[in-house]
């Protein structure tokens, strides 16, 4: 999820750039950010810390908001499953991914026994 927010991030940092106007050079000579960091930016490469989205909202005459927008309308496509470790006598530990959902729990639990 990290991933696809950092180039939703990107997607909207490039965007307000182009409708200004403005080449990765332009706009890292008004945040004192290197163009190659900010085309690293705009492709998701790399996480945007919080002091950079300030200097990037700054400059391009919006709020720090603006990189977010749209975030919570896209479907997830991760699915945040728990990870539980449990004994299992004779084996050691056994990981597994809990899907209770899927009823994959329930399949894990018997299996342990």
């Amino acid at each position: 999820m990290d991933e696809q927010l950092n180039l939703h991030i990107g997607q909207r940092l490039r965007a307000r750039r182009r409708a200004l106007g403005l080449s990765q050079s332009d706009l890292g000579a008004m945040t004192q950010v290197r163009f190659r960091q900010i085309h690293k930016y705009e492709c998701g490469q790399n996480r945007t810390s919080a002091s950079v989205l300030w200097k990037f909202a700054c400059a391009l005459g919006v709020s720090v908001q603006h990189f977010f927008e749209g975030w919570g309308e896209q479907p997830s496509t991760v699915s945040v499953q728990p990870v539980e470790i449990a004994a299992n006598e004779g084996a050691g530990l056994a990981i597994y991914a809990a899907d209770a959902a899927a009823g994959r729990e329930e399949q894990y639990r018997r299996s342990a026994r």
